[in-house]
């Protein structure tokens, strides 16, 4: 019965989602509301600008978060019969849902991600949260889109909730993208190869943490990039470099590594001539507000976390702010980031001379011992394994003439440059490397198979086969996740199931005067204990206008 209830409220919450995909969808003119996967993205980006802009005024406590999905609720059901199938639609986030289920979440999950948006459900915007914990400054709008899925009697168990949404999200709209009859062969294969990798490589969504999800994105931002230069018609084009632009920007407020794909951004505004898109910013006032609002808001954030406009770029750091990061110290946690990348340093360990090691490619050897024959390995036989499956099922003796556009070979070049740059900074898969490692194997497939013949029915077959044998995959492999999860000793054993698992934890108060106190956990991460933690030493602070600051003596 628990988790019916937990089932119905998720579906609830996907609906309401929807409703503010509708809405925003409404108001950027830009008409995709026949692809319900693109409205769902939307929605959740429209929801983490409302985060963006309540939490400088109140907290995201359950009744701020029961009103808003309420309304969500309302616009949903005042738009639900535009949705095509919406059987099927019902069923993929069914099928799906199984992901969300999970008694152990990611690792940055107890160490600050859980904190950090269980701290803006209690307390409106803290300046200087950094002076707490490092971790504080690793700015994710994931987090704060988060905090408003703290729910009556559910409390934070609807956290993980966005991470599933997306995912539903992106599955739906690469659907669309498969089975669309005005998209040309190339955007098929490119949609269907991509959803194949997904459902078989990303199963568990509360594992994702703050990366995963804008990795997605950016193979849908890629798809859109592609089909932009495909369009001939002026004002389609307009509308695909305004959602374009909305994922790059928000992918970017997800992780900044993300910043390297407003390169290929950039070759679009190029093409249409950057007269043409000042004007398509300036007709379009919701987009233009979007653009102002989100982006003024991540960086205000961002200098009241840390005092950094970007961080950790330490240029960007304004030290003569009260309760800003020293520069040394952001410089130390860059350099400490890129040690981790780098399998030089991790949970527990530094390699000797590691300063060093980072440095002329010597850090390579470390890595493909450490990383290399594990996590990397598995990815690349799994590509290599949907490459030459999609080759054999989708080649022909029928050869058609397939035009390779000079776009395409510049898109492709800038992804090789975003790969190296993404190996030579921070190789690991989840800083970023999924998407553009995948996408080199996924563009020149596409392009090959572009030149084949395809019977429309055979290829119709072939699509809902791999979706059904994806599905099935994704189930199977959930299911017998969860039944193992059954079977832990440990802490992370389901005892309460659905739910995951939030360990009890001791603390200490400590009073900081004019009745701010923080909390310090005892051998332990912060998990669910009082709001703000943790502590350290020397801490200070003081109101300034009604908001609480953090700074060190």
């Amino acid at each position: 019965m628990e988790l019916l209830i937990f089932f119905l409220v998720y579906l609830i919450l996907f609906f309401s989602v929807c409703g503010y995909g509708f809405c925003f969808n409404r108001l950027l003119a830009i008409k995709y509301e026949d692809n319900i996967g693109i409205i769902v993205i939307l929605g959740l980006i429209f929801l983490t600008l409302i985060s963006y802009v309540t939490i400088f005024f109140i907290p995201h406590n359950y009744l701020l978060n029961l009103v808003i999905f309420f309304i969500g609720f309302i616009f949903f059901l005042k738009n639900f019969r535009i949705i095509k199938n919406l059987r099927f639609v019902f069923f993929i986030t069914t099928i799906l849902f199984i992901g969300l289920l999970v008694s152990k979440t990611h690792d940055d999950f107890a160490f600050y991600h859980f904190q950090t948006a269980l701290n803006l459900t209690r307390n409106k915007i803290q300046i200087g949260l950094s002076n707490l914990d490092f971790s504080y400054a690793k700015h994710s709008s994931l987090l704060y889109l988060n905090s408003l899925f703290n729910l009556p009697y559910f409390k934070y168990y609807f956290f993980n909730a966005p991470n599933q949404l997306f995912l539903t999200g992106v599955v739906l709209a690469l659907i669309n993208f498969s089975v669309n009859k005005k998209n040309n062969q190339f955007l098929k294969i490119f949609s269907l190869m991509t959803l194949f990798y997904i459902l078989l490589k990303f199963t568990r969504s509360a594992e994702y943490g703050t990366d995963i999800i804008g990795q997605l994105l950016i193979l849908i931002f890629t798809y859109l990039v592609f089909y932009f230069f495909l369009l001939k018609d002026k004002l389609q084009k307009e509308k695909v470099i305004i959602l374009s632009g909305i994922i790059c920007l928000y992918c970017f407020t997800i992780k900044t590594y993300f910043i390297l794909y407003f390169l290929i951004y950039a070759l679009m505004i190029y093409k249409i001539n950057i007269k043409d898109y000042l004007k398509i910013i300036i007709n379009n006032k919701y987009f233009l507000f979007f653009l102002i609002a989100f982006t003024c808001s991540y960086i205000t954030l961002n200098i009241f976390s840390s005092g950094c406009i970007i961080y950790p770029i330490p240029f960007l750091c304004f030290e003569n702010l009260l309760w800003a990061m020293p520069k040394e110290e952001v410089i130390e946690y860059k350099i400490w980031y890129e040690k981790w990348a780098k399998s030089i340093a991790g949970a527990g360990y530094v390699a000797e001379d590691s300063d060093n090691l980072i440095k002329n490619l010597y850090w390579v050897k470390i890595w493909f011992k450490n990383y290399f024959f594990g996590r990397f390995l598995d990815n690349l036989i799994l590509i290599i394994t949907i490459s030459i499956l999609f080759l054999f099922l989708f080649s022909s003796k029928n050869k058609k003439e397939a035009i390779l556009q000079s776009n395409f070979s510049l898109v492709y070049s800038l992804v090789l440059f975003i790969s190296f740059f993404w190996f030579f900074k921070h190789p690991a898969l989840r800083y970023g490397g999924y998407a553009p490692f995948f996408l080199i194997f996924l563009i020149p497939v596409s392009l090959y198979l572009n030149k084949f013949k395809l019977n429309e029915k055979k290829f119709l077959n072939k699509l809902k086969f791999l979706i059904f044998f994806g599905l099935i995959f994704f189930v199977a492999k959930n299911f017998l996740r969860i039944s193992h999860e059954f079977d832990r000793n440990d802490m992370y054993k389901y005892i309460n199931f659905p739910y995951y698992n939030i360990p009890e934890v001791k603390f200490i108060e400590h009073d900081l005067k004019n009745d701010i106190k923080v909390y310090e956990p005892l051998n332990n991460n912060c998990w669910n204990i009082p709001s703000p933690c943790p502590y350290k030493k020397n801490l200070k602070a003081k109101k300034i206008n009604n908001y609480i600051v953090f700074y060190k003596e």
